[in-house]
Order: C-alpha cells, then structure tokens, then sequence
C-alpha cells in the first residue's frame, strides 16, 4: 500500500509543519481570548480567523528549504 504523497510531505518537512501549527494554536487562542471573555464589545473576528486558517493550510503543505522532492520522496 502506498502513502499518499500530500501526506508523505507534510511528515518530511516538520519546521513549516511545526510553524504552521504553532500559528494555529495562536490564533484559536487570541480569538477564544475574545470569544470568552465578558466584555460584550470584544468579539472574535472572522476574518482574521479564515485568512490565518489559509495561511496555516499552506504553512502545513509547504516545503522546507533545505530538502529537495527527491530527498522527501515526493
């Protein structure tokens, strides 16, 4: 059975990977912070949320730069 290869890149390449979710957790926290708290004027904003959730999908596919397709059997 083969592995996908999506799935075989983000595996190989763990900086973007751990950056881009390491940007996750920030951004669930900041906008939970605002979700939660009681002050009715502070509100999540969702666009920050979808901009942040596109830029963590493509920190998560991205490739590091030091490894070559071939090295990452990709």
């Amino acid at each position: 059975m083969t592995q996908h290869k999506t799935l075989k890149g983000i595996r190989g390449n763990v900086k973007t990977t751990a950056a881009a979710a390491l940007g996750a957790v920030a951004l669930i926290c900041t906008q939970l912070g605002a979700l939660l708290d009681d002050d009715p004027a502070t509100v999540c904003d969702w666009n920050t949320i979808i901009l942040g959730g596109v830029v963590v999908l493509v920190g998560l596919f991205a490739k590091d730069g030091d490894k070559s397709t071939e090295e990452l059997g990709i």
